[in-house]
């Protein structure tokens, strides 16, 4: 939030003004066209709860406006964005896509308007502070995230890992791992063994079977919670999930996948989460997104939650990230007249 602070006072103007009471002011999301609906709904319910704690930004309303583009579509995520700098607002918070949101992030730093993100990036948190003032990530740091798992390879002492990994993103977050093998001493024993989720008709299995058949115990699945389940449930197919195996996921996500049918199974599952799923406050944020989407589809009883839903990484970020952002505009407000203008895309008033 601090620094949210500090890049919001940059691309204000000094002077001695009080704030203005009932003022709107606009913050802005661009969301890729394909992605997930909790992600739009978390954000609409994010500003709603801002909006209705009078503790936060009194005297003024935030207004939610939300586009989309589809992926890896530049052009469109430009026209999108400089649409949105024309009309005026005071921060744009960007999509998933990796193309999409790093084009979006040079024109908000070129006019010097706040850029938050919330997707895993393959650049460190400090290389991104270097590259621009006005761009924020709330998603965790790559390289502490890769940490955090040596960590964990190292506490639980493990010897000969195997590591299956689904594409050369993971290479990024794994990269401490792989760094580490480099420090090894001779008379130490630290092996990695390197394999690819590689699909084919036969799903993952023919893979799966190799490291069955090498008798590796010690496995690191690194890949995206949409295919988790289905490489878990191949794993369990091919007998990797039974007695005396040991699993680290390092997916974020990993509490959304139901391990139910591999509790009897004797195998051991590590992972991350960030997310206190327990929390009132945390099932109340899961019922309100749900609910809306319930509304808004027309199906199911909107007073009772699914069963299958679960509040991912990714939405609970958006949300975090408006109150994130807010809080600090709230504090600059308190100092400060906060001005909300348009801007083209030269960075100049409209």
């Amino acid at each position: 939030t601090l620094g949210l602070l500090l890049v919001i006072g940059l691309l204000l103007p000094r002077g001695g003004e009080a704030q203005v009471p009932g003022r709107t002011m606009t913050i802005s999301a661009i969301f890729d066209d394909d992605g997930d609906k909790f992600l739009e709904l978390a954000f609409r319910h994010a500003v709603e709860v801002v909006n209705r704690n009078r503790d936060i930004l009194p005297g003024v309303e935030l207004k939610p406006v939300i586009e989309k583009v589809n992926a890896d579509d530049t052009f469109g995520a430009e026209q999108k964005t400089c649409m949105l700098l024309e009309k005026g607002t005071v921060a744009i918070f960007g999509p998933r896509s990796m193309a999409n949101s790093e084009h979006i992030r040079s024109i908000t730093d070129s006019v010097e308007v706040p850029y938050v993100e919330t997707r895993w990036n393959y650049r460190p948190q400090a290389d991104m502070g270097s590259g621009g003032d006005y761009a924020f990530n709330l998603h965790p740091d790559i390289t502490t995230l890769g940490s955090a798992y040596l960590d964990v390879l190292m506490k639980y002492d493990w010897k000969t890992i195997t590591i299956l990994y689904q594409d050369n993103d993971s290479m990024m977050t794994l990269k401490e791992m792989f760094a580490h093998t480099a420090t090894v001493a001779p008379d130490q024993e630290f092996r990695l063994v390197v394999k690819q989720l590689v699909h084919n008709d036969n799903g993952y299995r023919d893979i799966l079977k190799e490291v069955f058949l090498s008798e590796s115990n010690f496995i690191v699945l690194d890949c995206e919670k949409y295919i988790l389940d289905e490489v878990l449930k191949q794993c369990q197919q091919v007998g990797l999930i039974s007695q005396g195996y040991y699993f680290l996921l390092t997916s974020l996500d990993a509490h959304t996948v139901d391990l139910e049918n591999y509790k009897h199974g004797g195998t051991n599952f590590t992972a991350f989460r960030m997310i206190d799923i327990n929390k009132p406050e945390v099932q109340n944020v899961l019922y309100s997104i749900v609910h809306s989407a319930l509304l808004e589809t027309g199906g199911g009883n909107t007073d009772v939650m699914p069963q299958e839903a679960k509040l991912d990484t990714a939405t609970a970020l958006i949300f975090d990230s408006v109150h994130a952002f807010a809080m600090a505009l709230h504090e600059l407000s308190s100092v400060q007249q906060v001005v909300q203008r348009p801007l083209d895309c030269s960075g100049t008033n409209s």
